[in-house]
């Protein structure tokens, strides 16, 4: 980066700041600005990896990249610190768009949708003893009588579809096992900084059978992945028995992996992305899929205990991070697969995420995922990218499924970056109506990597 630039940032953001701008607690995106920025040079790269450490300006970077020319860069921007942050990319000539006026008003549609789902769900169940549904908005059973959303017929499945809470799906999970007769148990494998448990669904019988593990939810914001899952655990429990491709495995499943992150932002900030544990006077959490013993500390992470990137002090500083680690060591003799969902972008990653070194079989592990890319692709065209990260997007380390195949020695491990495509407009913000589809398309793919690892 030029000197000049450097004077530039260092007086833009003393004088627009003297304290960040984020808020812990009840934060609102009110008019906060999605920019999409375009560099085409390795300088303008170097200046936004710069800039996404200077936590003062309160801007989010939704979808960083190592590459000028072949990936857009998302940037969350608070009104206050707006005009600073253009002056800078102006100066920079690095081409930009407003893709998003106000996040708010993304989160406003997406919480009404996702309450229209719910109700939805409930209503259906207070018809079935009298008849069927009738479908939206029609609010009435088949025989007539109104169907009346309350919490009393909140039945197990009705969480599937909708983005429920971790208490939700904690239960959910209890009362699926029970009614599985012997399919499925619930193990708690341990509980977070702020004493909630972790609970993993296990599908199929203990013994000699191979294993497959699948997580979700390992960064807060990113809702579309526990919603996916739990439709996929709701499509395995109907369907397990009759699937070969499924039954030849047992499944372990946990579809939040960073619970107080989570919880947190359906209660406090729906873009916190980290876990909750305090890290300094100002600031909270670690990035857990920075934190794991692959790298650590490398590409793609900050020591500044306030960014988004920040990898904790030392592996496994975290107690989610702690709990999945010991668990997989536990079981890493008959694990075959560890997939983890995340989102944004449509991309099925694979090693390694730390850098441009590959594995010494990686035509395998394209070779499966070529054969997922295609069955996502065969259920609603959708064209999902393949390819380690540092290759199609940006490096980083420490992250959890470099680890499971490097010291867990799980031959096959993936990161799905599930919807919206990178062209979308709302990034993590997605409204309820996406996540059967969703579902729909992963579940494909998992079936069909399922049935060709060797």
């Amino acid at each position: 980066m030029r000197v000049g630039t450097l004077v530039l940032l260092c007086a833009l953001v003393a004088v627009a700041w003297s304290k960040p701008v984020w808020k812990e607690k009840n934060r609102g995106y009110k008019n906060y600005r999605l920019v999409r920025l375009s560099p085409t040079t390795q300088d303008q790269i170097d200046f936004l990896k710069r800039l996404e450490n200077t936590v003062q300006l309160g801007i989010d970077f939704w979808t960083p990249s190592d590459h000028p020319g072949t990936h857009n860069i998302d940037i969350a921007v608070p009104p206050k610190t707006y005009r600073t942050f253009i002056r800078l990319i102006e100066v920079n000539k690095i081409t930009y768009k407003v893709i998003q006026e106000d996040i708010q008003s993304l989160i406003d549609t997406e919480t009404t949708s996702n309450s229209k789902a719910r109700e939805d769900k409930i209503k259906s169940k207070a018809c079935e003893s009298q008849g069927n549904w009738k479908g939206k908005d029609k609010n009435k059973c088949k025989n007539g009588q109104v169907a009346v959303a309350t919490f009393s017929n909140l039945a197990t499945d009705s969480i599937v579809g909708t983005y429920a809470r971790h208490g939700e799906i904690n239960a959910w999970l209890d009362a699926v096992a029970a009614e599985s007769n012997g399919l499925a148990t619930v193990e708690t494998i341990g509980q977070t900084y702020e004493g909630k448990d972790m609970k993993v669904l296990k599908i199929g019988e203990d013994g000699t059978k191979p294993a497959i593990w699948v997580d979700a939810g390992i960064h807060a914001r990113e809702w579309i992945a526990p919603a996916t899952l739990v439709y996929i655990i709701d499509k395995f429990l109907s369907e397990y028995n009759s699937r070969p491709e499924l039954n030849k495995y047992t499944w372990y499943m946990l579809p939040v992996a960073n619970p107080d992150g989570y919880e947190y932002s359906h209660t406090s900030d729906r873009l916190w992305r980290k876990t909750r544990s305090p890290q300094s006077r100002r600031c909270t959490g670690v990035d857990p899929n920075r934190n794991w013993d692959s790298h650590f500390g490398e590409a793609g992470t900050s020591s500044n205990p306030c960014s988004n990137v920040y990898p904790g002090t030392a592996p496994f500083s975290e107690k989610c991070t702690q709990n999945i680690r010991d668990f997989i060591n536990d079981h890493k003799d008959r694990l075959k697969m560890y997939l983890s969902f995340h989102s944004y972008s449509e991309l099925w990653l694979t090693p390694w995420g730390w850098g441009r070194e590959k594995p010494s079989d990686n035509d395998e592990m394209m070779r499966v995922a070529n054969l997922g890319k295609t069955a996502v692709q065969g259920v609603n065209g959708k064209s999902w990218i393949v390819g380690a990260p540092p290759d199609i997007l940006y490096a980083a380390s420490g992250g959890s499924y470099d680890w499971a195949k490097e010291k867990a020695g799980i031959k096959y491990a993936y990161t799905f970056e599930l919807r919206p495509d990178g062209n979308a407009s709302n990034g993590f913000v997605i409204p309820a109506s996406e996540i059967l589809p969703s579902g729909k398309e992963v579940y494909a793919a998992v079936k069909k990597v399922a049935s060709e690892l060797i």
